[in-house]
């Protein structure tokens, strides 16, 4: 099973829809991470085997977060006036569209209509 770590720039709800598609996922803020830094997060979500889900563009910098290099990122590339239930469907219509073992060690950029995937 695919465990996920969810940054704390998403809304806790994300982290229950996750759960009710059956997946492993811990929230930043149970794990009273909501204010680390990104390094922080990373190494968390690295440490603990977890792909990570975030909204922060930064983690999508494959410069610096190379794919093949971490078990995974995804980066929801939403626009900011989005609520809750829209970033929820939106993730929720991507994890049901893609197989998880294509996001192992991957980058994908999640969009409203479509998505990316870059890796090895």
């Amino acid at each position: 099973m695919s465990k996920f770590f969810i940054d704390a720039c998403l809304p806790r709800s994300s982290t229950r829809v996750l759960r009710e598609l059956g997946y492993d996922a811990i929230d930043a803020r149970e794990v009273s991470m909501s204010s680390a830094e990104d390094t922080e997060i990373f190494e968390y979500a690295q440490k603990k085997g977890r792909i990570l889900v975030t909204r922060d563009k930064g983690f999508g910098d494959v410069l610096k977060y190379p794919p093949g290099s971490h078990q995974g990122i995804i980066v929801l590339r939403l626009p900011s006036t989005y609520t809750a239930n829209q970033i929820n469907k939106v993730l929720k219509g991507f994890l049901l569209d893609v197989r998880i073992e294509r996001l192992e060690k991957k980058l994908a950029v999640v969009e409203a209509t479509r998505y990316r995937l870059r890796g090895p």
